[in-house]
């Protein structure tokens, strides 16, 4: 885990009342909303997304609905990310 990362999920899941978890194995940061995933990324991607793009990214998913980042909204009952799989962050 990184300490920007981690710096910048903290401050944004506590003012969006979002969850994050990290998957070592595979090195993936999962942002979740009770339960359902939000936005997945490594930490590759997030240092090709500008700084001041990452917060309104999370915004932008956020105001459209859940699925717009994971696809068709028939497909919103089967993403439930466990809260177990990883290490928690937030």
């Amino acid at each position: 885990m990184r300490i920007d990362i981690v710096d910048f999920l903290k401050d944004v899941c506590g003012e969006l009342s979002l969850s994050a978890n990290y998957v070592q194995a595979k090195d993936v940061y999962i942002v979740h909303k009770r339960g359902y995933a939000v936005q997945n990324f490594n930490t590759e991607q997030f240092y090709q997304i500008p700084k001041p793009e990452r917060k309104r990214l999370l915004l932008g998913i956020l105001k459209r609905g859940l699925t717009h980042n994971l696809g068709e909204n028939n497909v919103k009952d089967n993403l439930f990310v466990r809260s177990q799989h990883g290490i928690r962050i937030v």
